[in-house]
């Protein structure tokens, strides 16, 4: 059984809300925007968090913090 943080099960939340797609495929977890050019792909966990901020900002505009 898989365990994630709150810290990223509240930045999962907050995303959903500001219309990040997420969704997995293949064992891995898609993220997307429509403003997006690109997807980024990952495994949700705690070293990821800063690294999907990140990825939104740049890609997206929006900040997530």
């Amino acid at each position: 059984m898989s365990h994630t943080s709150s810290g990223l099960k509240k930045l999962m939340k907050r995303m959903r809300k500001l219309g990040f797609i997420i969704h997995k495929r293949n064992g891995k977890d898609i993220v997307s925007h429509p403003k997006a050019n690109q997807s980024y792909y990952c495994h949700f966990g705690d070293k990821a968090i800063k690294p999907i901020i990140a990825w939104a900002r740049k890609e997206t505009g929006i900040d997530l913090k």
